[in-house]
């Protein structure tokens, strides 16, 4: 096992690091939204410039320039009024991109200036988004429910600056771009990508792995993607457009990874169903390449980093955990693991309503179940998978109206 600490940041339990393991310190779970379950965090992204992002189901965004000095380092937002915003990418401290559930893309040049700093497009109706990627201020990606893409070279141009294809008849669950020339995303077991992503026909099919969805997508380079397919494995490619033999499945035992975060070739973080995440820092190298942490108790409802070795990662209480890099040399500082406050367990809402940390509360309310996700159903004909708080289910297809 390894353990260490350092002032109130403590690495929880985690399984012995091989080669090509990045090992993260993982902070405590510290209350910043505290929301029903499933109105809280959806997803996290974090800068080289030290700014992290979370969004929630309620339309809040929450910000910090220094998230590993705790709660009262994030400013809240109230950006998207009731609408659930689903993913964020922040390729830079100076903007930040969001998608929510009712077709609105969410931009921002100035992320921690307030709910005034962002400007929310409608570009697709009513479409539930359900991924963006934005490698840049001058490109980003979004998948949704109904199997679109939409890209744009100027996020922040408005509607038009928008185009929109349809490269399969499956709903998307992930996107991951290097460029604006490449872009790849997930669906239920295939990839589809393309080099010229704004063009419907450009886009081809890769079967990976027909059992399960690939609910989170990253690909920092056209050498390397890496999609998490919520069945205690990822699926790595180092050439992702080489057909099905060019992918390898890689057990993560105990994760169940739904997210991932390679803001680097030589980072990458899968986590999800399970309070657990694997670290890697060669993802290519196999399963000795990879470390598995537990950081949190209960489900994992996004995570994202940056290339310095910043980590956040969100639960379903409306908690978030920083990660930090250490170098695998360093001695373990903390035996007990249990970092300053003695206690692993997530904090948990309670009276202070604003949002304070509180690490270690008493009693906590029950927490959400950690249990094995249902194998995805086959769906009649008529209705179509959808996935539910990272499980696949089948819906009724009904006639999509759009909004004038």
């Amino acid at each position: 096992m390894l353990w260490a600490a350092t002032g109130s940041v403590g690495l929880l339990a985690a399984l012995p690091a091989g080669a090509g393991a990045a090992v993260l310190n993982w902070s405590v779970p510290e209350m910043i939204d505290p929301q029903a379950p499933f109105q809280g965090p959806n997803d996290a992204a974090c800068t080289d410039g030290g700014l992290c992002v979370v969004v929630d189901g309620i339309g809040n965004v929450f910000t910090s320039t220094d998230p590993a000095g705790g709660a009262a380092t994030w400013t809240k937002a109230d950006v998207d009024g009731s609408n659930a915003i689903e993913a964020v990418s922040c390729p830079s401290s100076s903007f930040c991109a969001a998608a929510d559930s009712a077709g609105d893309v969410l931009t921002s040049t100035n992320p921690t200036g307030g709910a005034g700093a962002w400007a929310i497009t409608n570009i697709d109706g009513d479409e539930f988004f359900e991924g963006i990627s934005c490698p840049s201020a001058g490109f980003c990606g979004v998948v949704g429910e109904e199997g679109v893409v939409l890209t744009s070279t100027d996020p922040t141009g408005g509607e038009s600056a928008w185009s929109k294809v349809e490269p399969g008849d499956e709903q998307l669950y992930s996107i991951g771009c290097a460029s604006e020339s490449f872009c790849l995303a997930g669906n239920f077991g295939s990839v589809l990508f393309s080099t010229t992503p704004a063009v419907g026909s450009s886009w081809s099919t890769t079967h990976v792995d027909r059992t399960e969805f690939f609910g989170g997508a990253a690909c920092p380079s056209t050498t390397l993607c890496v999609v998490a397919d919520a069945d205690e494995r990822v699926a790595v490619s180092t050439d992702p457009t080489g057909g099905e033999s060019a992918w390898q499945l890689v057990q993560l035992p105990g994760t169940e990874p739904f997210h991932v975060s390679c803001p680097s070739t030589s980072l990458c973080v899968a986590g999800g169903n399970l309070g657990t995440v694997g670290v890697s820092a060669n993802p290519a190298g196999g399963a000795g390449a990879w470390e598995v942490q537990t950081i949190d108790t209960v489900k994992l409802f996004g995570l994202g980093c940056a290339s310095t070795h910043l980590c956040v990662a969100v639960d379903g209480f409306g908690n978030f955990m920083v990660g930090t890099g250490r170098h695998q040399e360093e001695e373990p500082t903390d035996p007990g693991g249990t970092g300053d406050n003695g206690s692993t367990e997530p904090a948990t809402p309670s009276d202070n309503q604003s949002g304070a940390a509180t690490p270690s509360p008493s009693p906590p309310p029950p927490p959400i179940a950690v249990t094995r996700k249902p194998k995805s159903p086959k769906c009649r004909k008529g209705f179509k998978k959808r996935r539910v708080h990272a499980n696949a289910k089948c819906v009724k297809v009904k006639k999509k109206h759009r909004r004038h």
